[in-house]
């Protein structure tokens, strides 16, 4: 079923509303609604599909991942799908060299550090730095891993 046609037909609703108020307040679950978006936002990021199968008391949700050698290869093309030139730019970087540092990025931009901060912050979903601050790597987030 079609993420839009579900989007629209159904309305969230729990099946045991104070076991679910439990987990929300216990910080275990999400509010009702977040769950079709959050779908969305990773179809609009990653341009895959996804296969959403219901039956009278399941959801089935499948994600079409590619394969690790064709993401090493291509991932700065396949996440720069819904990105601004600017963000287009830093993922291409890292991409190129994992340890380059904000600095680094913002000098050859041409923006300020403050902007890169700012970027990579919007960027959170798809690249992450992994490490210490001076022997660290950055590293673009694949669904796949």
């Amino acid at each position: 079923m079609p993420l839009d046609v579900m989007e629209n037909s159904f309305e969230s609703q729990p099946r045991n509303p104070v076991i679910a108020k439990l987990f929300r307040l216990a910080h275990l679950s999400e509010n009702l609604g977040y769950g079709l978006r959050k779908l969305k936002r990773w179809q609009e990021i990653t341009g895959r599909p996804m296969h959403i199968e219901t039956t009278i008391n399941s959801v089935k949700v499948t994600f079409d991942f590619q394969t690790r050698e064709s993401e090493t290869s291509d991932v700065a093309k396949s996440v720069a799908i819904n990105l601004t030139e600017r963000q287009q730019q830093i993922i291409t970087l890292i991409s190129k060299n994992p340890q380059t540092t904000r600095a680094e990025i913002a000098f050859t931009i041409g923006v300020s550090a403050k902007t890169i901060k700012r970027e990579l912050a919007t960027l959170s979903e798809i690249v992450r730095y992994v490490g210490s601050k001076k022997g660290g790597h950055w590293e673009i987030i694949t669904y796949g891993n």
